[in-house]
């Protein structure tokens, strides 16, 4: 029976540690760092949890801008559009950085 005592706390621990691997963390969400590691799961769990896709980041882009430079997945991108990311979206106090011919 003592063995059987021993065994629980471990095995808790074991299943709080696999628990919490899978959880995103979402805490750069508007950001290229975010994007480049960022797997399908985990951009759909940072979704769920409330992350807009519309927010903004240091340079002022939105995720779904952030994540088609950064991603190699394009099911990411995707996810995006479908939680409702707007491609033409841009802040009107940003300049653009591509304006065209001078």
């Amino acid at each position: 029976m003592r063995r059987t005592t021993r065994a629980v706390p471990w095995c808790a621990f074991l299943l709080l540690t696999v628990a919490h691997a899978g959880a995103a963390d979402c805490a750069d969400w508007q950001s290229q760092a975010f994007f480049k590691t960022a797997t399908l799961p985990q951009v759909r769990a940072c979704l769920a949890a409330g992350a807009d896709p519309q927010a903004r980041g240091g340079l002022a882009n939105p995720p779904l801008h952030e994540a088609a430079w950064a991603t190699p997945d394009p099911a990411i991108v995707a996810a995006l559009l479908e939680a409702g990311a707007d491609p033409m979206h841009w802040p009107a106090t940003v300049p653009r950085r591509c304006t065209g011919p001078p």
